[in-house]
């Protein structure tokens, strides 16, 4: 379940010039070779209060401890193209759909939703997404897996920032 939430957050962050079916302006950006950490941290694993009520303090401590072991941080190297970000491509994950609630040049905020019918899985949640500069790039994604009557939430919050314009093989 965790990996398709990184997953997830990757693919968002990674699609940083977003868009929706109104006019909305490109995302301001550099094309070109960037460089982004991701650092994820798993929330609270949402138990039905029953069960959270029956669980001793020692078993509540070492959910909490299990929560915390799974927080990491993850740096990539993305290439985006002048056409990925007049038009980006969120093929990256088929079973997601991205919906622009607002968007300028410097900012971008939405929602995700992915079902992966396989697995029973189903994440949602909402992606915001800043330019602090052409070069400089923050944001986060917030999302909630749900899977068999159980549900985790995560936080992806990311920096990228602008390597240059060649890619060097890197996509």
């Amino acid at each position: 379940m965790r990996t398709h939430i990184v997953l997830l957050g990757v693919v968002l962050a990674l699609s940083l010039p977003l868009w929706s079916s109104h006019k909305v302006q490109p995302f301001n950006i550099k094309p070109g070779l960037w460089q982004t950490t991701v650092v994820t941290a798993s929330g609270e694993l949402a138990l039905p209060a029953e069960m959270l009520n029956r669980l001793t303090p020692e078993q509540r401590a070492r959910l909490e401890e299990r929560r915390k072991a799974d927080s990491h941080t993850r740096t990539y190297k993305r290439c985006l193209t002048r056409q990925q970000l007049a038009k980006p491509d969120f093929t990256l994950d088929r079973q997601c759909t991205w919906t622009t609630l607002a968007a300028s040049s410097s900012k971008i905020k939405g929602n995700a939703s992915c079902n992966y019918r396989g697995s029973g899985m189903k994440l949602t949640g909402s992606g915001k997404f800043v330019a602090l500069d052409r070069e400089h790039v923050k944001g986060s994604v917030e999302m909630i897996a749900t899977s068999r009557g159980r549900s985790m939430d995560t936080i992806n919050n990311f920096t990228s920032r602008w390597l240059g314009p060649s890619c060097g093989g890197v996509k």
